[in-house]
């Protein structure tokens, strides 16, 4: 089992050889200072690198939709903008109130 385990690490593969060159055309976008694309390059070879991009991703479009449901809700709560500022700032209150609480 353990000599079936060190070959296999070390016969490479088209897994390997695709994470090579994406690790030298990174490298190569780096040295160019195209760091977004070297980055896209790094998210493109590791799946746990491509897992967190998504999740990050998936927060970000949670958060926006939450966001403007909110001032939907706020802005039918009422017309006159020192009420809803008192709305927004009580509710960013309670969140900070319970994110240091909890």
């Amino acid at each position: 089992m353990r000599e079936r385990l060190i070959e296999s690490r070390l016969t490479p593969n088209s897994i390997s050889l695709t994470g090579l060159a994406l690790n030298v055309a990174a490298a190569v976008l780096v040295t160019q200072r195209l760091f977004f694309l070297a980055g896209l390059a790094f998210i493109a070879r590791s799946r746990y690198l491509a897992g967190i991009a998504l999740w990050v991703v998936l927060l970000s479009l949670a958060g926006t939709f939450l966001y403007f449901q909110q001032a939907n809700i706020v802005a039918s709560a009422s017309n006159d903008p020192a009420v809803r500022t008192r709305i927004f700032a009580t509710i960013d209150l309670v969140v900070g109130v319970l994110t240091i609480t909890v």
